[in-house]
């Protein structure tokens, strides 16, 4: 987040929903903006590739019934860095997540949840690991089940459990359990 401009590219973003029926809505949004700071572009060698754009296309869809809501969203978002020296990263990288998400309401005023979540990475290749392809980031998997109360119709007591699972690291399990208490007035 920037209170000023630091690049003076603009951003475009559009998105459009349709609902074929109640409680069934289907969306879909498109974004592309430069992402580099002018200092950092004003510093490149000349000839460098002045590619310095992100782009996201994203999809979703939400379904509504009775007490059920389910959720389901995909994002696929592109970046273009500059190419300097060797063209290691003349193709964008890519980053590919993917969100599924339901809650059940137990009674008035309760409520379960369950989501999952997956990102996924392109791959470069590199002078580590052999020049094999490797992603550029840590995958990762994450599975949340959890609950929450309106104690009041303006406090809401949340409690859930986070498993996350991640390739290539020290720590590939790590697991979490977090309670919330939000007031808004």
């Amino acid at each position: 987040p920037l209170v000023r401009d630091d690049n003076g590219g603009k951003q475009i973003a559009v998105r459009a929903a349709f609902q074929p029926s109640a409680g069934l809505l289907f969306g879909v949004s498109a974004a592309r903006a430069e992402f580099v700071s002018r200092v950092v572009r004003d510093a490149l060698p000349p000839g460098a590739t002045p590619h310095m754009t992100q782009s996201g296309l994203g999809a979703d869809l939400e379904y509504s019934r009775d007490h059920w809501l389910v959720r389901v969203e995909g994002i696929l978002s592109s970046w273009r860095l500059p190419t300097v020296a060797a063209p290691l990263l003349d193709t964008p990288l890519r980053a590919l997540g993917i969100t599924a998400e339901g809650q059940y309401k137990v009674r008035p005023g309760f409520y379960l949840a369950g989501r999952a979540d997956h990102i996924g990475f392109s791959s470069i290749r590199g002078t580590l690991f052999g020049g094999r392809p490797t992603p550029w980031d840590v995958p990762v998997t994450r599975l949340e089940v959890g609950g929450g109360y309106y104690v009041r119709q303006n406090v809401l007591a949340k409690l859930a459990y986070q498993h996350n699972w991640r390739d290539n690291v020290r720590d590939r399990r790590t697991r979490f359990v977090a309670a919330q208490l939000s007031y808004w007035f």
